[in-house]
């Protein structure tokens, strides 16, 4: 039952990720030079830790 059982793991997880991975995006790549659009929301500043870090 052991091998069958991890059989049936191994398949079931191969059959995941093929589904997962279809949809999947890719990051994309960004050459040097390259304008991109960053969003300041999402970027910790080590200045702003600690006390007033509301107003930075």
């Amino acid at each position: 039952h052991r091998d069958s059982t991890a059989l049936a793991i191994g398949k079931a997880q191969e059959t995941q990720a093929k589904y997962y991975n279809k949809c999947c995006k890719k990051a994309p790549e960004f050459k040097p030079g390259s304008l991109v659009l960053v969003n300041p929301h999402s970027l910790e500043w080590k200045e702003s830790k600690g006390k007033g870090t509301k107003l930075i």
